[in-house]
């Protein structure tokens, strides 16, 4: 069990979270939201889904549904954890109908010979979700979608930004190397319609936006960024 004694958005407070959680039983999906998945949700939805959120197809007992998860690692060391605790119970409050737990879940994992907490949920499994896993998975590969310019909004961007971007040197990487070189030159082409942000390549197949560009891209996405993600927007 571990303590995170500051304030969160949108986390109710000073919260401790242990892998027990606090079950609540959703009885049927459908009952509890008839229209399916809001504008914010979608946006948030999409904005994760290019950085560390993933659809799950889930054939046994379900008729082939999906599910929706999202995994924070939780390093207590680091200077930026807060980010990301924010950010996973941002995105849990968000999609709160679909979850039938109460608080986010933990465990640990192991990385170079070091134990570091993580928080996670994972949604139940809806038909919604399997459409979107249709969209955004070809061989059980995440893909980016051809027409993703057509959902890349301001609030998505900066949930992509705030899942897998980060400042290098005076400029900014998006971390698009799992995406391939068509995929991430999709991501560009939608950045340059969208927004005129224009961008290159790097190593990895790694988004790069120039110096040139980032008061630009500062303007777009610091409204909807989560306050512990704000260091990534600093000069």
């Amino acid at each position: 069990m571990f303590v995170y004694t500051k304030n969160l958005l949108s986390a109710g407070g000073f919260k401790t979270i242990n892998s027990a959680g606090s079950f609540k039983t959703i009885t049927s999906i459908s009952n509890t939201n008839d229209e399916g998945l809001s504008l914010i949700q979608k946006e948030v939805f999409t904005g994760l889904l290019l950085s560390d959120g993933m659809l799950t197809k889930r054939n046994k007992g379900s008729r082939g549904k999906a599910s929706f998860s999202l995994t924070q690692t939780c390093n207590p060391n680091s200077e930026y954890v807060l980010g990301h605790v924010e950010l996973l119970f941002y995105t849990f409050n968000l999609f709160d109908i679909y979850i039938n737990y109460s608080i986010p879940m933990t465990n640990w994992a192991r990385t170079k010979n070091k134990l570091y907490p993580y928080l996670y949920f994972n949604t139940v499994a809806t038909n919604e979700f399997l459409e979107l896993y249709n969209l955004w998975y070809i061989n059980n590969k995440k893909t980016v979608p051809k027409d993703i310019e057509l959902n890349l909004t301001s609030r998505v961007l900066a949930f992509w930004a705030m899942g897998d971007g980060g400042k290098c040197r005076s400029g900014f990487h998006f971390n698009t190397n799992a995406f391939g070189d068509e995929g991430a030159n999709i991501l560009r082409n939608a950045l340059l319609k969208n927004f005129d942000l224009s961008t290159s390549l790097h190593s990895r197949n790694r988004i790069f936006i120039p110096r040139s560009e980032m008061n630009k891209f500062r303007d777009i996405v610091r409204i909807y960024m989560l306050p512990g993600f704000l260091y990534k927007l600093e000069e």
